[in-house]
Formats: structure tokens, C-alpha cells, sequence
């Protein structure tokens, strides 16, 4: 075993990052970064490559950093993140399963790994697909 100290009674349990992410479009990408910058440590959960959308969009004005178009900008970004050590990306996994109780979340992705964390971020954007077992979410449309 490694050197795990031993819990007290009482004392919260290890967990595996500060917070986990699900979702790398702009606004996931976006939480890690800021994450990162009051040192927390992040996991973020893509399914397909970050900041996908915005290979699609020609051009931009007045973004910080003075990327003229999507894709200059995610690759920025995708290079920011990959060079982050706070960040761990977990690119070409989905997520199965969101639970959360008084002290943790726990994220089960498709490899069958739970991570824990005290928080989780839930950004995936817009779109049909959501993660089908949160609790209260809708029944998948026919």
C-alpha cells in the first residue's frame, strides 16, 4: 500500500481532485482554467476533442489574446490546458453516472473509473445528450 494515512473519525475522505469537469467545450475549458488559477486541481471529461464547436467558427472579434478565429483560439486553449499540471484531462471518455452526497461527488466514466471530488462541474453545452442517470433529469426524448 501506499502511503495513505489512515482516516480519523470524522475526517473527510481523500479525494481523487478539487473538482470535476464534465464537458471541454468553452465553458468547461473555462472552468479548468480558472480552476488552475486559484490552484485547484481539476479533471476534465471530454468526449471528443476540446473546444470542438469552435473549429467551426471563422472568425472572431474583440477575444482576449487577439485570436482572429476559432480554431487559433481553441488551440490556445488546448495547449494552455494541456501544459497546466492542475488539470488532467480525460479526453475520449464520457461520463455514466454523477452521484453526490454531503461530502463528495462521485463521477463514473465508460472505463468503469470513479473519481471524487468536493464539486463537479456539469458543462455540456447545448444538445440532446445528457448523462441519462441524474437523478430528476427527463427521460430521453423518443
Amino acid at each position: 500500500m501506499a502511503d495513505t494515512p489512515p482516516r480519523t473519525a470524522g475526517s473527510p475522505p481523500a479525494q481523487d481532485t478539487d473538482v470535476v469537469i464534465i464537458g471541454g467545450g468553452p465553458a468547461g475549458c473555462a472552468a479548468a482554467r480558472m480552476a488552475a488559477s486559484v490552484g485547484m486541481r481539476s479533471i476534465l471529461i471530454e468526449p471528443d476533442v476540446l473546444c470542438r464547436n469552435l473549429y467551426r467558427v471563422p472568425a472572431l472579434n474583440n477575444v482576449l489574446g487577439g485570436h482572429t478565429n476559432g480554431p487559433e483560439l481553441a488551440d490556445s486553449i488546448t495547449a494552455e490546458l494541456r501544459s497546466t499540471q492542475l488539470c488532467r484531462l480525460e479526453l475520449g471518455r464520457y461520463v455514466t453516472e454523477l452521484r453526490a452526497d454531503d461530502a463528495q461527488v462521485t463521477v463514473t466514466v465508460d472505463t468503469g473509473a470513479r473519481l471524487t471530488a468536493p464539486y463537479a462541474i456539469v458543462a455540456t453545452g447545448v444538445g440532446p445528450s445528457s448523462p441519462a442517470t441524474l437523478p430528476g433529469s427527463p427521460p430521453p426524448a423518443a
